[in-house]
């Protein structure tokens, strides 16, 4: 076992040197807040679906130290790295300047010459890192399914092994502050997605002061599922964001939707906000900051910066970001000062 985990961090370690080489220089970007927050860590670990079987849902909740509490929340959504090991070192720079750093999804590429096997052992090693920076949220997507469970619908193994960094993942409800955490896993079939619905049905009875989603498919007919030809969303996510109305809903998935007229990185369905950061190539990767104190999220990409007002009504064509908020600070004389 110890030759063939050596082979894979040799596979791995070649993927990374030439995406480097074809990178070249690359423009970096680092945020620092003005005042340190102590982290919490979990208390209470227990699982939402079981090792067995991803619809075996159990009893309980991810507890971490601040739970029940009331404070602001910064967070951090990115999706569809797609074993970019740039990109994964961006994250894991600024991990620490955020209460919250959500990966929603498509950790893995198919289409990648490295062995998927290799690329989740990879993966794991950069989530154990962010883990010990900042509290980590990860989901499955579509490029992440590594084997079929019981009923036999795809289902991704290997992201479970998180949990044993103290990583809530496909399944899990997480409590940070006042603010629950509901982890969606990709669904293949109705197995999957019954086990979904039974999550989210008991957490809604649990629900706190804001409810967050993390699902790597946005929802049908939304500006964040559009790709500039059709929509490529899901529609069951839609019905279940119109009857339980959670506060917002962290995806990906669709990686044109922020590019292509008629998309977007942030929509609304009923009162519920949606974010797709989109997908781009380099680092850093599209993203989206959601700053729950001062009720903004930003949108940062290759194409431009943007905020809503999460207070206010979604209005389009949604305001350009001109002036970087106060708490994000550059680190170093040789960093460009935009995020993208």
């Amino acid at each position: 076992m110890v030759r063939r985990r050596d082979a894979f961090d040799f596979v791995a370690m070649r993927a990374r040197r030439h995406e480097t080489l074809e990178c070249g220089r690359t423009r970096r970007w680092a945020c620092a807040i003005a005042t340190a927050h102590l982290f919490g860590i979990c208390s209470k670990h227990r699982r939402g679906f079981g090792d067995s079987s991803l619809a075996s849902r159990r009893d309980g909740t991810i507890q971490c130290d601040l739970a029940g509490t009331t404070r602001s929340m910064r967070c951090l959504l990115v999706a569809d790295l797609h074993y970019s090991l740039q990109q994964y070192d961006w994250v894991t720079e600024v991990a620490g300047d955020f209460d919250v750093v959500v990966i929603a999804g498509d950790h893995l590429d198919l289409s990648s010459m490295v062995d998927f096997r290799a690329q989740s052992v990879v993966v794991r090693k950069y989530i154990a890192k962010l883990t010990a920076k900042t509290q980590l949220l990860v989901c499955s997507g579509n490029h992440d399914l590594d084997t079929r469970d019981e009923t036999g619908e795809k289902v991704s193994r290997w992201i479970l092994g998180a949990r044993d960094c103290g990583v809530p993942c496909d399944g899990d409800s997480f409590v940070f502050s006042d603010t629950l955490f509901t982890v969606c896993p990709w669904w293949d079939g109705p197995t999957v997605r019954g086990a979904i619905e039974a999550l989210l049905a008991a957490d809604a009875k649990k629900r706190p002061r804001r409810w967050i989603w993390v699902h790597h498919a946005p929802p049908a007919s939304s500006a964040t599922s559009w790709d500039g030809v059709r929509h490529h969303g899901d529609a069951d996510l839609r019905r279940w964001i119109l009857q339980y109305r959670p506060d917002f809903v962290l995806c990906g998935h669709v990686h044109q939707s922020p590019f292509r007229q008629g998309g977007s990185w942030a929509d609304c369905v009923g009162p519920t906000w949606v974010f797709n950061a989109g997908h781009q190539f380099g680092r850093p990767p599209a993203h989206v900051i959601l700053d729950c104190e001062q009720q903004r999220a930003l949108w940062f990409s290759a194409a431009g910066n943007q905020i809503v007002r999460l207070d206010r009504a979604l209005r389009r064509p949604i305001e350009k970001l001109i002036e970087l908020p106060g708490w994000l600070a550059v680190k170093g004389p040789d960093l460009d000062p935009s995020p993208a």
